[in-house]
């Protein structure tokens, strides 16, 4: 049977998954179980210096040293990326050697603090060198005090609660970047993935599926109330993915019939750009988003903001309501009585203005300009 008070400290690690402040608490009982001096709690990940989780007994001032000088020269962090997660790692094959005790790692930074011993455990696997590492001074032996047994009957815990809490903060990033700024531009906005599993919706889009107007959420994935659209948007969220699959690149939005009287909603699909896709986990990225207009509500104010962002005039305007309408080019010049030549000159000022080279790239630019910028 597990020790309670290891058994108590287990669940402490996983409270640390919904509250993050919790950790230090956990660094403190395990440096009291195995009689540490210090308890530091790192994440690297790809980055050139490494991000503080937690730490206790830790000097600051050393710290900030360490962060904008030793990172670089630290002998454990190469060790540390080739090491699989969850793997116990003692210091003592480095801390024991000559080079070890010669260089300004030791001497400028370790040995001032007393620490005289490592040891820890990876929270992530080879490549990354994310850790949690306990340091003692010259009166304790980490060999006689079962620091290594602790560590691994902790080790898969902590690993677990560590990518659970990466994953949530992610959650919470991808909500905080685009929540509110989506909401605000007034129309549904959905991550897709290129298997259409939905990863995120705003407010609006989530009212938008509730209410079935045209789309339906069924086991994890978006689907469209009349099956041939439903085909249609996979192809075109495959098209995001793979260039070469059978969709017109400026065949980008799909007409949604709503089950009350009024127009289709719009449903545009474009590929995922910029941070998004880089701030969800590899297992489920996003490649495309959707766009849900309804024509029924009113987008004036946010056309005259994007048009006052790239000086456009109102017939420019008029022109780009019309083609966020989803009208073919010859149905928009016979609405506003232009010939179809004088319409392609108007939108070829509206791409040069705004820096796109087609229509998919200017309507791109107009979600993705609106949803950063509430009216």
């Amino acid at each position: 049977m597990i020790n309670p008070e290891i058994e108590k400290l287990i669940r402490e690690i996983y409270d640390c998954v919904a509250d993050p402040s919790g950790w230090e608490k956990v660094l403190q009982q395990i440096v009291t179980q195995t009689h540490a001096a210090t308890a530091l709690m790192e994440g690297q990940m790809s980055c050139p210096q490494p991000r503080k989780i937690a730490a206790w007994n830790a000097d600051p001032s050393y710290r900030d040293i360490y962060y904008k000088f030793f990172h670089a020269r630290n002998p454990f962090v190469p060790i540390r990326k080739a090491l699989g997660a969850e793997t116990v790692f003692n210091g003592n094959v480095i801390t024991g050697t000559e080079s070890y005790r010669a260089s300004a790692f030791y001497n400028e930074f370790a040995r001032p603090q007393a620490w005289n011993a490592f040891i820890s455990v990876s929270l992530s696997g080879p490549g990354n060198s994310d850790v949690l590492a306990l340091i003692c001074n010259q009166d304790t032996d980490f060999t006689q005090t079962g620091a290594a047994q602790l560590l691994g009957v902790l080790a898969p815990h902590l690993r677990r609660a560590y990518d659970l809490g990466g994953l949530l903060s992610k959650a919470q990033q991808t909500t905080a970047i685009l929540g509110e700024a989506v909401a605000a531009a007034g129309f549904g906005t959905i991550l897709l993935s290129e298997k259409c599993r939905i990863i995120y919706a705003n407010p609006v889009a989530e009212v938008m599926l509730r209410e079935q107007k045209g789309l339906a959420f069924i086991r994890g994935e978006l689907v469209a109330e009349a099956t041939p659209l439903t085909s249609q948007l996979a192809a075109m969220v495959k098209a995001c993915v793979d260039p070469h699959a059978s969709v017109h690149s400026l065949r980008t939005v799909i007409k949604l019939a709503r089950r009350d009287e009024g127009p289709p909603i719009l449903a545009y699909v474009l590929p995922v750009q910029g941070q998004a896709a880089m701030m969800l986990t590899d297992h489920d990225r996003p490649v495309a988003t959707l766009f849900l207009v309804d024509p029924q509500r009113d987008l004036s104010v946010r056309l005259q903001n994007f048009a006052n962002l790239y000086a456009l005039n109102p017939t420019e305007i008029a022109v780009l309501s019309e083609i966020l309408g989803s009208q073919a080019l010859t149905i928009v010049a016979a609405k506003l009585g232009m010939s179809p030549a004088t319409l392609r000159m108007h939108l070829g000022r509206i791409m040069a203005k705004t820096g796109t080279s087609n229509r998919l790239e200017l309507l791109r630019r107009f979600f993705e300009t609106i949803s950063c910028a509430a009216p």
